[in-house]
């Protein structure tokens, strides 16, 4: 039986330039294209409450929040959104989203967390993305961070039903 050989050869791709920090994951517009970024991060803080409905077996723990922000050059903001834990795998992500709203229009925050292992607790700080904004936010772009601190805070058990949460935006 004669014996088949693959010939190797290495071809040079040219001159590269190494990224000297890693980027954001970026949201894609239809069509597979990543959306314009820029790092402009929103500046401020607020409080609110959360509810962490029961917790569901396979997808991990889930909260909602409510509350307000005040933000650095755009005023104060209406904050409605929620924060899905990691679930019945081996590693992940927790995601989620924030709408930031007031009378002058809308900006919508994509959320992600650092990787963890399954049923892990949402973190205390996830890195948002802007996906959106209406009105006079409809030029507002950019990436940072949120804290969100729960008090009472998750413990070993599960997390409490509800409590109060402050926001830190960076």
């Amino acid at each position: 039986m004669p014996t088949l050989r693959s010939r190797l050869e290495l071809l040079e791709l040219g001159e590269r330039t190494l990224p000297s920090a890693v980027a954001p994951v970026l949201p894609t517009l239809g069509g597979g294209l990543a959306a314009t970024v820029t790092a402009h991060p929103l500046l401020g803080a607020g409080v609110g409450t959360y509810h962490g409905p029961q917790v569901t077996i396979d997808a991990g723990t889930s909260f909602a929040v409510t509350g307000t922000a005040t933000l650095r050059g755009l005023g104060s903001f209406a904050v409605k959104g929620s924060v899905q834990g990691v679930g019945f795998i081996a590693s992940g992500r927790a995601t989620g989203q924030l709408v930031l709203s007031n009378a002058r229009g809308t900006i919508t925050l994509a959320l992600h967390g650092a990787v963890q292992t399954g049923f892990s607790q949402p973190p205390t700080e996830l890195v948002y993305v802007v996906t959106a904004g209406t009105g006079a936010f409809s030029h507002v772009s950019g990436y940072g961070a949120v804290g969100m601190i729960r008090h009472p805070a998750p413990t070993a058990f599960g997390q409490p039903p509800s409590g109060v949460i402050s926001f830190t935006f960076s």
